[in-house]
């Protein structure tokens, strides 16, 4: 799956119908391949709208010490309670 949406997402022109082949043969139906597709579509939107506003990115290590003040805490209100 990743092979295939790594060619959709960097040589589009490229992608033929035939490609979803080799997923069909290892049990990926059509409608797994179009979520796979609407998550990378989301994923790479998001990337593009958070490099154009210039957001942050938290490190590793950042991550792990807000998620431990999280848990201290008792948990966030909401999605952005850090």
């Amino acid at each position: 799956m990743l092979t295939f949406l790594h060619k959709l997402s960097h040589t589009p022109d490229e992608a033929k119908p035939g490609d979803v082949q080799p997923l069909h043969a290892v049990g990926v139906n059509d409608d797994m391949i179009i979520d796979a597709l609407y998550v990378s579509l989301l994923l790479h939107t998001m990337n593009r709208i958070s490099n154009a506003l210039d957001f942050e990115v938290f490190s590793t290590e950042d991550f792990a010490r807000k998620a431990e003040t999280r848990v201290q805490l008792g948990g966030a209100k909401t999605a952005t309670g850090f």
